[in-house]
């Protein structure tokens, strides 16, 4: 075999190769478990309605997080609105389900 087909089947094989990886490195996280995306949660009892709420303005400060890095990377100004939006999600994250609030409340 020529050294020239040699190379070209070798780089045919390695554009398939690398076309089709993508696909399997994406299905899971690096965690080892699958995306959620597409999972609507599923949240039941008599606070569910405050905490789909507080989970959609999580949602909301997150997008807001990634849109304010992006502008502090084009003017430093914008640090500031970065501050306060990181502050505020961080009250939402943890007012979230979760943190063992259950637990700390069961103490008082």
């Amino acid at each position: 075999m020529k050294p020239s087909l040699r190379l070209a089947l070798g780089l045919l094989a390695a554009t398939l190769v690398m076309t089709h990886l993508p696909g399997i490195a994406h299905a899971q996280s690096s965690l080892g478990i699958g995306t959620n995306d597409g999972m609507a949660p599923s949240t039941s009892g008599p606070f569910a309605h405050i905490l789909m709420w507080i989970n959609l303005r999580q949602q909301e400060f997150y997008h807001s997080l990634a849109a304010a890095m992006k502008a502090m990377r084009q003017d430093g100004s914008k640090l500031w609105l970065l501050v306060g939006l990181s502050f505020a999600y961080g009250i939402f994250h943890a007012a979230g389900p979760g943190h063992g609030k259950a637990v700390i409340s069961s103490y008082m």
